[in-house]
């Protein structure tokens, strides 16, 4: 579990806002304030085994598994775009859950209060960047800024934490064959993930034939058109009214705030040297020098104070709204006038969000949200130049942009379809070329220069390649693809012609180069690592789905996708 939330930490730092000084403040994305949908509590008929479930304990695993789900992404399961991402379903994870624990349970596996305490340490020590003075400070925030707000408790909170604990006591017992992998074996398998492939290629772009498509009569356009409307098609959009409290009006105050912490430049230096010197740079993504690097984390600091303060004041503002479902947009903007704040009218935007306003992933969700019923929220929503409160001005349905408006794009795109159909074309000539060209002994190059054809010498690459470098700037390459190819090959051989996106290409193996023994001896130990412990989630997965056959189950089942 450790694992995977290290992982995804990428994800999590997206929500939580995590420049922070330890002495006077840590708070999360406004994200964790925005409620929690409660689900509907399922009768007392289900069980697992003799074990009724009850609706209490349903919702109770409810509420670890959305936890889980946070620890997992930085997000909440229903109302994020991760949501969709990881095919989340409220009632799949739910019953995951139980079953897991189910087997906890009669497995008779009884977590340590000091190896579920080791386990919320961690996962604390992570959300806040290891900047908390203690544990208790570290929790007490995240009480009162996630859980609570959230609809959870420190008792859920508990009980997720000694579940995954036991969860990870599962896996050890069920994956113990996994462990016991031979590091031969394992030696074998680096040898063949890191066989280097020597190879030439050979591509047919759309790009170098889209000058050969000429004469596009109206007729073929508008059949084009006719075919791929939905490649055209608007998305539902919303507009928005918002009333902003500027980040430049706060940032006094945070300077106040800043000069009250008489060791604040050691906790600068501390910050720097944690996050590290790359993570300071200029425009051109070059890291800055120490100094300038400092100064540039001061100064976010600084507007991380100053958002916290215009939060903070919006939360005393917002109180003067009265209920949601009784403001209007004239409503919205007679308050922003009135408390002299910034008041605009967003442009349409569709679920990505809108593009010339500086505001979290989840602002789109929120707005998307928004009804004639209920057309302002109240909650004040955090972005990089300030804090909003946003009203519903309409909603957009979805529609079909007409030929006759975007007729230039259009004519763009058949031309790149019809170019990619050329490029195809020449490809699978090309290939009954090299086919006998190959058989009566002359080379790849040769008879690629015979054709016109450049063909490329691409870099070495292995089954374990995740990229390849040092290529023209119009050639994209899927290694994975390329490596399907490469490891069906011989040496002197070529590949059939193979389809992409831009047209295709036919890849020529020169040589199979063994793995590096001198890398090996360095790389095998944790090679082996990682391998033993892929192995044994997988001896573990296989075991709790034969433990699971023996079990009487009756769940609830997830809801259909519409």
């Amino acid at each position: 579990m450790i694992g995977t939330i290290r992982k995804h930490s990428q994800a999590l730092w997206a929500v939580i806002i995590t420049l922070t000084v330890i002495s006077f403040v840590y708070f999360f994305s406004p994200d964790v304030r925005w409620g929690m949908r409660r689900s509907r509590s399922h009768p007392n008929a289900y069980f697992i085994n003799d074990h009724d479930l009850t609706p209490d304990e349903w919702q109770a695993t409810v509420r670890e598994a959305k936890l889980q789900f946070f620890f997992r992404t930085g997000a909440w399961p229903d109302r994020s775009e991760a949501a969709r991402q990881y095919n989340w379903d409220e009632t799949r994870e739910t019953n995951e859950r139980l079953l897991m624990i189910a087997h906890q349970r009669e497995l008779g596996i009884h977590v340590s209060d000091e190896a579920t305490a080791k386990l919320g340490a961690e996962l604390l020590d992570m959300l806040t960047g290891g900047k908390a003075p203690n544990a208790k400070v570290a929790f007490d925030e995240f009480d009162k800024q996630i859980l609570r707000p959230n609809g959870l408790t420190s008792a859920d909170f508990e009980r997720y934490l000694r579940h995954e604990v036991g969860f990870m006591q599962l896996i050890s017992l069920g994956g113990v064959a996994g462990r016991l992998m031979p590091t031969n074996e394992a030696a074998a398998i680096y040898r063949r993930e890191n066989e280097l492939m020597v190879a030439e290629a050979v591509f047919f772009n759309a790009s170098n034939y889209i000058d050969q498509v000429t004469n596009v009569t109206p007729e073929a356009l508008s059949q084009f058109y006719s075919n791929f409307m939905a490649n055209y098609r608007i998305p539902e959009r919303v507009q928005v009214a918002y009333a902003r409290f500027e980040l430049t009006n706060f940032l006094a105050e945070a300077d106040q705030q800043l000069a009250k912490i008489t060791n604040l430049s050691q906790q600068i230096d501390a910050m720097y040297q944690k996050s590290g010197p790359s993570a300071f740079t200029n425009k051109e993504g070059k890291p800055l020098p120490e100094a300038e690097g400092k100064e540039q984390l001061k100064q976010k600091v600084r507007e991380t104070e100053a958002l916290r303060a215009a939060r903070k004041k919006a939360f005393e503002l917002v109180a003067q709204l009265g209920e949601p479902e009784k403001l209007t947009i004239a409503d919205l903007k007679h308050w922003a006038e009135s408390n002299k704040l910034t008041y605009g009218e967003s442009a349409p935007f569709d679920i990505d969000g809108p593009k010339d306003m500086k505001v979290p992933e989840q602002f789109a969700e929120l707005a998307f949200k928004l009804s004639t019923n209920e057309p302002v929220f109240l909650n004040p929503i955090v972005g990089e130049d300030g804090v909003y409160i946003i009203g519903l001005l309409k909603k957009l349905p979805a529609s079909y942009e007409p030929l006759d408006k975007i007729k230039d794009k259009v004519l763009q795109d058949y031309k790149f379809s019809q170019a990619v159909e050329k490029a195809r074309s020449h490809g699978e000539i090309f290939h009954i070329t090299l086919t006998n060209g190959l058989a009566q002994g002359k080379t790849f190059s040769a008879l690629c220069l015979e054709s016109k054809l450049k063909p490329i010498i691409l870099p070495a690459f292995s089954r374990s390649t995740q990229s390849l470098t040092n290529l023209p700037e119009n050639i994209s390459v899927d290694v994975r693809q390329l490596s399907r190819i490469a490891f069906n090959l011989k040496p002197g051989t070529a590949s059939a012609f193979t389809r992409t996106p831009e047209g295709g290409m036919i890849l020529y193996l020169r040589n199979r180069l063994p793995a590096d023994e001198t890398k090996m001896a360095t790389e095998l130990p944790q090679f082996v690592a990682q391998l033993r412990l892929r192995r044994q989630y997988e001896a573990a997965n296989e075991w709790l789905s034969k433990q699971r056959q023996t079990m009487r189950i009756k769940l609830p089942e997830p809801k259909e996708k519409k």
